[in-house]
């Protein structure tokens, strides 16, 4: 029995030593287990931190790198606007240059346009004074018409009377150019008309021998020697030289044609066709119209800036000239008014004739001058 419980007890004890060693055993285990665990989770951490680390790290660098190509890009810019700026004000250096060298050319030129304003109206002062004035015109004649529109200042155009005893002579001439050319031209010719009929005797004298002698004087102070067509210095003139004793007119006209009104007709004296001056192809004497005058006719002449002015006839487009038909309609309709309101409206037929439907005008193309005297 005693055997019996002694095996019992070392059976025990060893059971016991087992489960102790097992227990040992499963602790060092799960101890070991616990290790690895915190070992994989301390290798986790450290991966996670090396991993945000190098993202920080990168995004960073990254961060750098960008701001570095920025502010590569942004010194290019200054660099590129430091240029451009440079360019721009020497630019403007040149611009602020040429500004003052166009200011200096433009106070010059106002200064020469000034100078030239001034001479061309002095100019017109002469002309007026050479040209028969107005008063001498009513001496003569009583009411007169005159309607004289030059394109630029000083006219080409002119009209010229003269009266001796019982002899009245009248003329309405166009001279080569207009302007300054013109004036210088038209002056010659008054001077000329002056130099010819003072010395002469009207008693047998005849309009057409005027026209022929202010031809030669032409032909020969402007020293006109050529036959090529070559533009030359010509006159076109329409003269008359009334006789009121005898109520007689004789007329002799350049390209030129007289107009007198009777009885509610206008009645047409057609000119030569060719100038005061030299021409290529006629040259022959001018003809002289005898025409028997009555107390109220009224004489017209004129030029034919009035007649070649462009208009637009209602379109706003230039459609074709004024025309002597328009003009010796727009005579007779008007013949009974005074030559004042007739000057008028003859000034504002031609402004209207001018003026485009959108209010526009066109441009005045030659000098304009009519001449109306009464017979009484």
């Amino acid at each position: 029995t005693k055997l019996l419980n002694n095996l019992d007890k070392g059976t025990y004890n060893r059971e016991f030593g087992v489960k102790i060693a097992n227990v040992e055993y499963e602790r060092a285990l799960s101890k070991q287990k616990l290790l690895q665990q915190r070992r994989r989770y301390t290798l986790f951490i450290m991966c996670l931190c090396f991993v945000m680390v190098s993202a920080i790290v990168s995004v960073a660098l990254f961060g750098l790198l960008r701001k570095r190509k920025l502010n590569g890009r942004l010194i290019e810019q200054n660099r590129e606007i430091s240029l451009k700026n440079a360019i721009l004000n020497e630019s403007n250096a040149e611009i602020l240059a040429q500004r003052e060298t166009i200011e200096a050319q433009r106070d010059s030129l106002e200064e020469t346009s000034l100078m030239l304003q001034s001479s061309i109206n002095y100019a017109k002062h002469i002309q007026d004074a050479v040209v028969t004035s107005h008063d001498a015109m009513s001496r003569m004649f009583g009411d007169t018409l005159i309607y004289w529109k030059p394109m630029n200042v000083v006219s080409g155009d002119f009209y010229w009377a003269f009266q001796r005893d019982n002899y009245k002579i009248l003329a309405v001439a166009d001279c080569t150019g207009h302007g300054v050319p013109g004036a210088f031209m038209s002056m010659f010719a008054i001077s000329s008309l002056n130099s010819i009929v003072s010395p002469l005797s009207f008693t047998n004298i005849k309009a057409s021998d005027v026209l022929d002698m202010l031809r030669g004087k032409v032909i020969g102070e402007l020293h006109q020697t050529s036959t090529s067509g070559d533009s030359i210095e010509s006159v076109d003139m329409a003269l008359c030289i009334i006789d009121t004793h005898k109520m007689q007119m004789q007329y002799a006209g350049a390209n030129r044609p007289l107009l007198i009104v009777r009885d509610g007709k206008v009645n047409v004296y057609k000119p030569d066709k060719m100038p005061v001056g030299l021409h290529v192809k006629r040259n022959g004497p001018f003809t002289n119209n005898i025409i028997g005058l009555r107390n109220g006719d009224i004489l017209y002449m004129y030029t034919d800036g009035i007649t070649d002015q462009f208009g637009s006839n209602g379109e706003n487009v230039s459609s074709g000239k004024y025309t002597s038909k328009r003009l010796d309609s727009l005579l007779l309709n008007i013949v009974d008014k005074p030559f004042a309101e007739q000057a008028d409206i003859i000034d504002k037929t031609i402004v209207d004739w001018r003026t485009m439907p959108d209010g526009t005008l066109i441009d005045q193309y030659d000098d304009q001058l009519l001449l109306g005297v009464r017979i009484c």
